[in-house]
C-alpha cells in the first residue's frame, strides 16, 4: 500500500483511503471530509494492479466495495 497511495474521486475531488493491514485481512477506510480533499483533473491516473502484485511473493485478491 506504500507504493501506490490509495484515494478515491468523487465530484472532482480526491479522498484519502486508509488502509488497515491485520495478517491475510485488510480494511479500507476512505476519509470524505472536505478538509482531506485535494482537487484532481481528468483523467486520472490508472495503475495496472497485475504489474504492481507481479513482484509479491504470496497471491492477493483486491476486492473493492462501495455502499
Amino acid at each position: 500500500m506504500e507504493s501506490v497511495p490509495p484515494a478515491i474521486a468523487v465530484d472532482g475531488f480526491a479522498h484519502p483511503v486508509a488502509a488497515l493491514i491485520n495478517g491475510r485481512t485488510t480494511t479500507l477506510t476512505t476519509d470524505m471530509s472536505p478538509a482531506a480533499a485535494t482537487p484532481v483533473t481528468l483523467p486520472l491516473r490508472q495503475v495496472d494492479l497485475s504489474a504492481a502484485t507481479t513482484g509479491v511473493k504470496d497471491n492477493i485478491t483486491l476486492t473493492v466495495g462501495a455502499g
